[in-house]
């Protein structure tokens, strides 16, 4: 098998040379040790093998079941970034790429590297129940996932319109879909059963309508509840069930932003039970 140098990770003055599929890295022992127990162990028994993990010719092998050529080199643009403090963006939309690396630095023994990763997303969860769905099934699986993290996706799914998606249920995994639906039918009933949320929505500073545009947008609320019907257009789509549709009866300075208001409704309060649930339920970690 042919070998090449990795283009941005082969130091002329590094002192461990591997070997990851079939490419080579020359990196520093001392980085390697900082960042990871696993090779803090591995040098340490290479070590008593004369010239081994030194040269090209032989090289320390780490194992394609630990991690592929192509996630070692992110890996190790967080070891060596390219400028002080200038690390890869975690993007929402990139979470297969980053449940890979979070799965090679849990076998690499690269706990900083976890924490990093998982408290780092970037990018609108809300908009995107199914990335939603794939970053809590991964996120319950690391203690290292923050409270914070694992609240943006149940918001995103507690508050979506329609009903959690087969691929959605197969990236939570059999146990998590049952809490988060335990959680979106508590958060349902409050709704319908609390009469005095509708007093709780904002309305737009300019509104003329009082206590009738607060009404108007409770009650669309409460319609995309009540409407669940899945053979109907509106329901096959990432809505939540805060984008109401028109209503000429809401005035004109809070209907374009009557999804942004009926967004406010109870939040404190809906935000605080989902958080309860969560932490009942196990899927929040309790925090001293």
């Amino acid at each position: 098998m042919s070998t090449s140098h990795s283009e941005n990770h082969y130091f002329t003055h590094g002192d461990v040379t591997l070997l990851v599929e079939n490419i080579l890295f020359k990196l520093h022992r001392d980085v390697l040790e900082i960042h990871s127990e696993y090779f803090q162990s591995l040098l340490n028994v290479a070590e008593t093998v004369e010239g081994q993990a030194t040269s090209n010719e032989q090289p320390l092998v780490l194992s394609a079941d630990l991690c592929s050529a192509k996630t070692f080199e992110l890996i190790c643009d967080f070891m060596y970034p390219k400028a002080i403090g200038v690390y890869p963006a975690i993007l929402i939309q990139e979470v297969e790429k980053w449940e890979a690396a979070l799965q090679a630095a849990a076998s690499l023994q690269m706990r900083g590297l976890r924490v990093h990763i998982l408290t780092e997303f970037q990018g609108k969860i809300a908009t995107n129940p199914t990335s939603a769905a794939r970053l809590l099934g991964l996120a319950v699986g690391y203690d290292e996932a923050p409270n914070s993290l694992k609240l943006q996706c149940l918001y995103a799914l507690v508050f979506l319109r329609r009903a959690v998606s087969s691929p959605e249920v197969a990236c939570l995994g059999e146990g998590t879909t049952s809490q988060v639906v335990a959680i979106r039918d508590r958060i349902r009933i409050l709704i319908a059963t609390s009469p005095t949320y509708w007093s709780t929505i904002h309305r737009h500073y300019l509104c003329m309508e009082g206590p009738n545009c607060q009404t108007y947008i409770h009650e669309g609320v409460f319609n995309n509840i009540k409407n669940t019907d899945p053979l109907q257009e509106y329901y096959q789509t990432d809505a939540s069930i805060f984008e109401i549709p028109q209503d000429n009866r809401i005035c004109f300075q809070c209907s374009p932003i009557r999804t942004e208001l009926a967004s406010t409704m109870a939040k404190q309060e809906l935000e605080g039970e989902i958080r309860r649930c969560a932490l009942g339920l196990g899927l929040l970690r309790v925090e001293d």
